[in-house]
């Protein structure tokens, strides 16, 4: 007999193989549920909004991989990359207004930047280049990316036209191929900013000091999530930020 409708299973499940190549590494060690909450955090809320954030990064890479599982793989077909970044923009974005909340707040204890900085930093030694090649023994060795858009690019230019051409091809072939290397990375400096946010605020306190935005408008709109949780959490913190920058711009 055919089991009941309630229990048939209606999206089916990915190719075996191409399974056991995601979840090839299923956890990462460094995501545990005992973590200490950094020190220094002044919004009431942070501690809460950081166990969220590690929760979901922790049914992320058991679901689609860990930085270095991403990194193992040669490609990822669209569907499946628009389903994890499904569940990563969120968490970035948390993570994203959480640091800027701190570093807004970090801002009255900065000193003002020297008007010969620049000078000075012409002068001094030139950086050994960083290696593009990502360890595949060791994804905190890696160049992780991870920002804080505050300013945002003009419509019609070339970013935009490329990104529109991009979204319009995912959409276009849900089985089309893709690099996972950006994926890869993109989750690596997620984790680092869930597990210690502090130098992160750091540098962005610092590139505000140097240069304040005039609008925060890229991290305050807002993002469609079906997660309640995730919904309450971003608003929550779109609202905290946007009341740190108003007081900001009064007193400046």
């Amino acid at each position: 007999p055919s089991p009941h409708p309630a229990c048939r299973i209606k999206t089916p499940p990915s190719p075996p193989q191409e399974t056991a190549r995601i979840i090839a590494v299923m956890s990462d060690p460094r995501i545990i549920y005992d973590l200490d909450t950094p020190p220094g955090l002044t919004w009431a809320r942070a501690a809460d909004v950081l166990v969220h954030a590690r929760d979901l990064l922790t049914f992320i890479t058991a679901r689609f991989g860990t930085p270095l599982g991403l990194a193992a793989l040669s490609s990822i077909v669209s569907r499946r990359k628009a389903e994890l970044l499904g569940w990563l923009r969120p968490v970035e974005l948390m993570l994203r207004r959480l640091v800027l909340i701190e570093a807004m707040a970090l801002l009255a204890s900065l000193v003002a930047p020297r008007s010969h900085s620049r000078k000075q930093a012409s002068n001094a030694s030139p950086k050994p280049p960083q290696t593009s090649a990502l360890d595949p023994a060791d994804s905190a060795a890696w160049r992780s990316i991870f920002t804080v858009p505050l300013h945002e690019a003009e419509p019609g230019d070339a970013q935009s036209s490329r990104a529109s051409g991009h979204r319009r091809r995912r959409i276009d072939d849900p089985e089309r191929l893709l690099p996972t290397r950006g994926l890869a990375l993109r989750l690596e400096g997620i984790i680092r900013v869930a597990l210690d946010p502090t130098p992160f605020i750091r540098r962005l306190a610092r590139q505000m000091r140097r240069r304040m935005p005039k609008r925060i408008d890229a991290l305050l709109r807002p993002l469609i999530v079906h997660r309640g949780a995730i919904r309450q959490d971003l608003g929550e913190l779109a609202a905290a930020a946007a009341e740190s920058f108003a007081r900001i711009n009064d007193t400046s």
